[in-house]
């Protein structure tokens, strides 16, 4: 029997088309808040079930970029858990959009994995083109909003040399109050269902060289809000700020 080449490449498309919308994918989360643990109460740090690490809180149109350099760590697990690092604007006190990069700390089937990727939410996650990273290597990475819906995300392996710069764009305008840097529990699965992976041990975290800036001047994580991971009733992330130093640590 002969088809017609037209159909064939109709059907080949919408199978195509179909396939995308039914993969799994990679998602992170707007800060999602725990009941404060009794550990916390005076120490004027906020629990979180998905978020640890440092973010800064301002007015309406404070931040316009935001950059740290980390060490990518040895990470261990089940295969299957994740975690990730990243630094990024909005997301707190703004919920209508999260622009981030940053690389994911992932245990396979044969062992550690990480993936470098950014992100405009509420959309998914995409991962940067020929870009590798391991354990040990030094990164730095860093988000710029050229208007509340523009923006380019970088990456810069200082160990290979290898640099990626990323222009995004994004119907979810961003409000300019929050700066982060941040371990997070991302979000995997189908579009729609999905769910937290399971928490990868990845040690501890250091973020460095910590700056975010905008039309006001320009700022370092020394006075910024710490973030912990609670989950289960206990707090498993513990994080502690020194000057423009984040350390994000496992309990």
């Amino acid at each position: 029997m002969l088809f017609n080449s037209a159909i064939i490449s109709t059907l080949l498309f919408a199978s195509a088309v179909l396939a995308r919308r039914h993969s799994k994918h990679r998602k992170s989360h707007l800060l999602q808040h725990a009941q404060e643990h009794a550990e916390h109460a005076t120490h004027g740090v906020q629990d979180s079930t998905n978020w640890a690490g440092a973010v800064l809180n301002a007015g309406d149109g404070t931040f316009f970029t935001v950059r740290g350099t980390f060490t990518v760590p040895h990470v261990s697990g089940q295969s299957g858990s994740g975690s990730a690092a990243w630094v990024g604007i909005d997301g707190n006190t703004c919920t209508n959009a999260l622009f981030q990069t940053g690389v994911d700390l992932n245990v396979g089937e044969n062992g550690p994995e990480y993936y470098a990727w950014y992100e405009w939410y509420p959309d998914i996650a995409y991962y940067y083109d020929d870009f590798s990273v391991n354990a040990g290597d030094v990164i730095e990475v860093s988000v710029a909003a050229f208007s509340r819906t523009t923006g380019i995300a970088s990456i810069h392996n200082m160990n290979t040399g290898q640099e990626r710069i990323q222009h995004v764009s994004s119907t979810h305008a961003l409000c300019g109050q929050n700066a982060e840097w941040i371990v997070e529990d991302y979000e995997e699965g189908y579009p729609g269902s999905e769910v937290q992976v399971p928490f990868a041990n990845f040690g501890a975290v250091f973020f460095t060289n910590t700056e975010a800036s905008g039309p006001s001047g320009t700022y370092d994580s020394s006075s910024a809000t710490i973030l912990e991971i609670q989950q289960n009733g206990a707090v498993i992330v513990y994080t502690t700020i020194d000057g423009p130093d984040i350390s994000i640590s496992l309990a």
